[in-house]
């Protein structure tokens, strides 16, 4: 929807009686200027009037989208379209002749970061570790350990490349540790 009412749910409103019942459109709407309704009465995604707080724990459950990208996404995504919610930590996929990781903090440790500002550590378990073994499939044995430990350390939240696959027209190329 272009142009969203944003309306503070019960909760809300009872854990700040301040909010109002409902804000129209305008630079003081914190769904910004599109929303993507997924079909659940209080979640959205959406932009927002403040891009500071995007990535950050600050929502009540709707996804929030830099104003630029959600006026992109809203133009190309037909209504109906089916969306997938994903609470994974660690993902992986090729793309092309490449594996990329992708790694983000678990709940608890946003939940740890954000109340302590500590940041915990994390081991690869061996969930994670067959994880990307079976997205990796034959070229397992390309894959740098070393490189996917740290881009699992540093848990940067966007994809990082760990690995290529063979070309047989091309010379092998290795690919470069923690190649961004």
């Amino acid at each position: 929807m272009a142009d969203p009412i944003w309306r503070p749910t019960p909760r809300m409103r009872s854990e700040d009686p301040t909010l109002p019942a409902q804000v129209m459109p305008g630079p003081d709407n914190p769904m910004g200027t599109h929303a993507l309704y997924l079909g659940f009465p209080t979640i959205a995604i959406h932009g927002t009037n403040k891009p500071y707080g995007i990535g950050r724990r600050v929502s009540s459950g709707c996804i929030r989208m830099f104003p630029e990208d959600i006026t992109q996404m809203f133009s190309m995504v037909p209504a109906g379209t089916k969306v997938t919610v994903v609470d994974q930590p660690i993902k992986a996929a090729w793309i092309g002749n490449r594996l990329f990781l992708e790694v983000h903090p678990t709940q608890e440790q946003a939940a740890l970061m954000e109340r302590e500002g500590a940041i915990p550590d994390y081991q690869l378990t061996e969930k994670d570790l067959a994880y990307i073994m079976r997205v990796a499939g034959p070229s397992v044995e390309t894959l740098d350990w070393p490189s996917i430990r740290k881009v699992v350390k540093e848990r940067k939240g966007y994809p990082i490349a760990i690995a290529a696959k063979a070309d047989p027209a091309q010379p092998e190329q290795p690919i470069k540790k923690a190649e961004r």
